[in-house]
């Protein structure tokens, strides 16, 4: 959501201003995905399972740049934020889809490791 407003920007001092509006979130993110991590990797694995979170990111975010850079090549900057916007709000989707999946697998007995 808060990268939409992006796509109505007239200017580019508008634009930086959205970018960073858009950006807020991620560090919150960023930390509950760690924290996620901790609650769900069995005991043992945290050090792994963090490797594996960091690896999906950043190939991800290179999957998406390249994707990005086709949508913008081909339809413009406008259509690249709102292509963002919609594969974000995919996996939004299926993460309130799958969040009754963790329910049994996480002890929320374990304290901090």
């Amino acid at each position: 959501v808060g990268l939409l407003p992006m796509a109505a920007a007239g200017s580019i001092p508008a634009m930086a201003a959205l970018t960073v509006i858009g950006g807020l979130s991620l560090a919150p993110v960023t930390v509950c995905e760690f924290l996620l991590v901790r609650e769900c990797a069995p005991p043992g694995t945290v050090t792994e399972a963090y490797a594996w979170i960091l690896t999906a990111t950043f190939g991800g975010s290179a999957l998406g740049n390249a994707l990005g850079g086709v949508v913008v090549s081909a339809a413009g900057w406008r259509a690249g934020v709102l292509a963002a916007a919609a594969c974000l709000g995919t996996g939004a989707a299926i993460v309130a889809a799958r969040q009754g999946s963790l329910g049994s697998s996480v002890d929320h007995t374990r304290g901090a490791d």
